[in-house]
């Protein structure tokens, strides 16, 4: 799972977190929110709600390590026009 800790550092330092500038500190805190974000993930999948893939889909990567959402998201994942015969 990839954390944009850094990113999660400036949320900290913009709410004047006193502790935003301790770098292992932000990064130990960040890793935990994806630890308790899995957790709720597995337990909407244990209890049939969702399926593995529904949830943990977007963050699959391809060979270069870019996720499937960042391929999306750069358009290189696009659909086409949805018209019939293409």
């Amino acid at each position: 799972m990839p954390v944009n800790w850094r990113r999660f550092q400036a949320v900290l330092k913009n709410d004047r977190e006193r502790r935003w500038n301790d770098e292992h500190y932000v990064y130990c805190v960040a890793w935990r929110n994806i630890r308790d974000w899995v957790i709720a993930q597995i337990a909407l999948y244990e209890t049939q709600i969702v399926e593995l893939p529904q949830v943990f889909l977007p963050f699959a990567t391809n060979k270069s390590g870019k996720t499937l959402y960042e391929q999306v998201n750069d358009g290189q994942f696009l659909l086409g026009e949805g018209k019939a015969g293409r």
